[in-house]
C-alpha cells in the first residue's frame, strides 16, 4: 500500500506508514474539514487560491508581513527578480482524528472546533519568525529561513524548548491525544517530552533529561499508541547514548526493534539496529557492533531517511577508531562535515570536530610519531568544537571538547591552562555528577591539581 504522504510502499495490512508513520486508513468516507476562516472580506477572489485555501497574507501578523515585504524589496534591489536559492527548513503539521471529530457537524461548528488548534499552530510558527505558507482544512505548511532570512533556522528548534515546556503544562492526554499531529502520527505530548529530554542534556542538565525521557515513555505507554511508544523508546536510546550508558541504550534499542518489527515501522527498526550496534561496540563487541551500525545506516538510506545522519556517521567513525581504523573514521567524519555544510544540520557539529581531533592524535600515535603538525591540527579541531558548543550553549558538548583539549595540553606541559579551562566548565554544572563525562572530568581535574 503506497503512502499518500511520502510515497513509501508499505506491506498490505499496515495501519500506519512504516516510513513517516501517518495513518493509511482512508479518510475518503469522512467529512471534509472546511478551509480556515482567515480575516478575509466577503467575495474577495484574491483571498482564496484555486483549491480554496486562505491566502497566507490573511493569517500573517502585520509585523511579519512588513518584514517579508522589506526582504522582497531588498532582494529586488540586489537584482534577484527571479528569487534566490536558499537552504530552508519546512514544517508540516496536521491534526489526527479531525475527520471523526467533526463527523455530523455543520461547517461553522466544525470550524469552531478546528480553528483554535490551527491558531495555536500558527502562533507557534510566528513566535519564531516562521512563515505559514498554507493553512488548509486541518493543517498548516510553514517555512523557516524564507521569506524571512535566518542563518540559524535549523537551530531555532532549540529556542522553541521553553515554548514546548509551556505547551506541556497545558497538555491533557485524555483531551488532546486524539488530535496527535499527523506528521509521524506521534502524540504531541510524547514528542515534546522526548525532544525536551535530549535538549536538556545538550544544554547541560543530564538528570533532568533522564526524568523527562521517563515521563515521555510513561505517557506513550498509557496512550497505547504504538508509533508514539516507538518514538519515545528510540529517543530514550538516544539519550542514553548521550549519557554514555551503553547497557541502558541497548535495552531501549532492542525494545524499539521489537515494537518496530511487530507493527511494521522500518525506520525505527533501522534506528534501533544502529543504536544496538553502538552499544555493542561500547561493551567490547566492536566488530559485531560495526556490522549492525552499517546495517542500520544502509536500511535508513534505503528508505530515504536522512535526519541526524551526521550523528550516525560520527558514531560509526568512533567505533571504527576502536578497531584502529582511524583513516576510515576520519573519512566518515569528513563526509559528515560535508553534510553539515550542505544541509545546515549542526546540532552534532561540535562532536564532529572533537572526534576529528581525537582520531588525528590516534593516527599519529599509531604511526609512532608525536608530530607537532598532528598535535596542532588536533588542537585546532578541539578549539573549533569548543567555539561551536559555546555558540550553541551546548554545555555537555563543550565539556567533552574541553576535556580532550585539556588532555592534550597536559601532555604538552600546559598544566595551568588546562586546569583553568576544565575547572571553569566543570564548575558550571549543578547535576549529573554520576554520569561518565562528569566523573571523567573530575578525575582529570584531580590529576591536573596534583601536578
Amino acid at each position: 500500500m503506497r503512502c499518500p504522504s511520502c510515497g513509501f510502499d508499505n506491506p498490505e495490512g499496515m495501519s500506519f506508514c512504516g516510513k513517516c508513520g501517518i495513518s493509511l486508513i482512508s479518510k475518503a468516507r469522512g467529512k471534509r474539514v472546511p478551509g480556515p476562516k482567515g480575516r478575509r472580506q466577503k467575495g474577495s477572489r484574491e483571498a482564496r487560491d484555486q483549491r480554496g485555501a486562505a491566502s497566507p497574507i490573511l493569517y500573517t501578523p502585520k509585523h511579519l508581513t512588513e518584514r517579508i515585504l522589506a526582504e522582497q524589496a531588498a532582494m529586488e534591489g540586489r537584482g534577484a527578480v527571479d528569487g534566490e536559492r536558499k537552504t530552508i527548513t519546512a514544517l508540516f503539521a496536521d491534526l489526527k482524528g479531525s475527520t471523526a471529530l467533526i463527523e455530523g457537524l455543520d461547517p461553522e461548528e466544525a470550524r469552531a472546533l478546528i480553528d483554535p488548534a490551527l491558531q495555536l499552530m500558527m502562533d507557534a510558527v510566528h513566535r519564531y519568525d516562521g512563515y505559514v505558507a498554507q493553512a488548509l482544512g486541518d493543517g498548516i505548511f510553514a517555512l523557516f529561513g524564507a521569506p524571512i532570512a535566518h542563518e540559524d533556522h535549523p537551530q531555532r528548534a532549540l529556542y522553541a524548548a521553553e515554548h514546548l515546556e509551556q505547551s506541556l503544562a497545558l497538555y491533557n492526554p485524555q483531551q488532546h491525544h486524539s488530535l496527535a499531529f499527523m506528521y509521524g502520527e506521534q502524540d504531541p505530548g510524547v514528542i515534546c517530552q522526548a525532544d525536551i529530554a535530549c535538549l536538556l542534556w545538550l544544554l547541560g542538565y543530564p538528570d533532568q533529561a533522564l526524568q523527562q525521557s521517563h515521563q515521555a515513555r510513561t505517557l506513550a505507554g498509557e496512550l497505547s499508541h504504538p508509533f508514539s511508544l516507538a518514538f519515545a523508546l528510540f529517543f530514550a536510546a538516544m539519550l542514553h547514548q548521550y549519557r554514555r550508558e551503553e547497557h541502558a541504550a541497548q535495552e531501549r534499542a532492542e525494545a524499539t526493534m521489537t515494537l518496530a518489527t511487530e507493527h511494521g515501522f522500518p525506520n525505527f527498526l533501522a534506528l534501533g539496529t544502529l543504536w544496538r550496534g553502538w552499544a555493542l561496540a561500547e561493551r567490547g563487541q566492536v566488530e559485531e557492533g560495526i556490522v549492525q551500525m552499517r546495517q542500520g545506516l544502509a536500511a535508513l538510506r534505503a528508505i530515504g531517511y536522512e535526519l541526524a545522519g551526521t550523528w550516525y556517521l560520527a558514531l560509526l567513525a568512533e567505533a571504527q577508531s576502536k578497531m584502529g581504523q582511524t583513516k576510515e573514521g576520519l573519512t566518515l567524519l569528513a563526509e559528515a562535515l560535508a553534510i553539515v555544510d550542505k544541509s545546515g544540520e549542526r546540532f552534532y557539529e561540535a562532536e564532529l570536530y572533537r572526534l576529528s581531533g581525537q582520531l588525528i592524535l590516534q593516527q599519529g600515535k599509531r604511526q609512532d610519531s608525536r608530530s607537532h603538525n598532528a598535535e596542532a591540527e588536533a588542537e585546532a579541531c578541539f578549539l573549533k568544537a569548543i567555539e561551536i558548543a559555546q555558540k550553541q550553549q551546548a554545555k555537555s558538548l563543550e565539556l567533552r571538547a574541553v576535556m580532550r583539549l585539556s588532555r592534550l595540553w597536559q601532555q604538552q606541559g600546559k598544566h595551568h591552562a588546562a586546569r583553568h579551562m576544565l575547572s571553569e566548565i566543570y564548575g558550571w554544572f549543578t547535576e549529573g555528577f554520576e554520569t561518565k563525562d562528569l566523573k571523567d572530568a573530575k578525575a582529570l581535574l584531580k590529576e591536573l591539581l596534583g601536578e
